[in-house]
């Protein structure tokens, strides 16, 4: 037999196993994204226990996908389950230092448990990866406002609604700093925009209720 036949069927070996791991690896990924829609969905609907057995499935699948574990460290940070929140995301950090979703869910816990200078820590870091994303930048505000230091909360929700105009959270949340300084006029501005412009019934509610405090206080003309 020709031995110059060898490295060319090791060749072929070689490129069916790769083709081979490249399906196999396809096949996990689409198994993992159908775990992870249902998830969604069941989540959606209120059904807790139902996306979190769908996060667990994708997991056994694949134990390092970043997607997942964010889901359901998002999902114990919401149950107040926060040591296993932190397992989760400390867990995506490992596997990507540059993860700043991971930073702000470690974050969110902190500022739970009133370690608001850890929480500030872990902001800045999300942020030196996302310079400009709105939500984060009115989290660290949150954190400001925690702490007292209300004009670098107010500094910070507007960076937030100057990114993102429809941010009505951050149109709250500043309003309460511009009530801790005594600035009612501009707190009352802020909670008419969220009552007229908001679509989430949440915010609108606290918004009517903090509106007829200001104006029921106002003195008589």
């Amino acid at each position: 037999m020709n031995m110059r036949f060898w490295p060319a069927m090791a060749m072929v070996v070689s490129l069916l196993f790769v083709a081979g791991c490249q399906s196999a690896e396809k096949k996990r990924s689409v198994l993992v994204e159908q775990h992870l829609t249902l998830a969604g969905q069941k989540y959606a609907t209120g059904d807790r226990p139902g996306a979190m057995k769908e996060i667990n499935s994708a997991l056994a699948i694949d134990p390092e996908s970043q997607r997942a574990l964010l889901r359901r460290g998002a999902i114990f940070s919401e149950m107040g389950d926060d040591d296993t929140a932190l397992r989760d995301f400390s867990s995506i950090l490992k596997l990507n230092p540059a993860s700043p979703a991971a930073y702000v869910g470690i974050a969110e816990v902190q500022k739970r448990q009133k370690d608001y200078t850890a929480a500030l820590a872990n902001l800045q870091k999300a942020l030196e990866l996302v310079p400009d994303m709105a939500s984060i930048i009115m989290s660290r505000g949150e954190v400001y406002a925690s702490t007292s230091e209300f004009a670098r909360a107010i500094q910070d929700f507007t960076r937030a609604i100057e990114l993102e105009a429809d941010l009505y959270r951050a149109y709250l949340l500043r309003s309460y700093a511009y009530m801790a300084t005594g600035d009612n006029k501009r707190a009352l501005a802020d909670l008419k925009a969220v009552r007229d412009n908001s679509r989430d019934p949440r915010l609108i509610l606290r918004a009517n209720r903090l509106i007829y405090e200001l104006t029921a206080s106002e003195p008589a003309k």
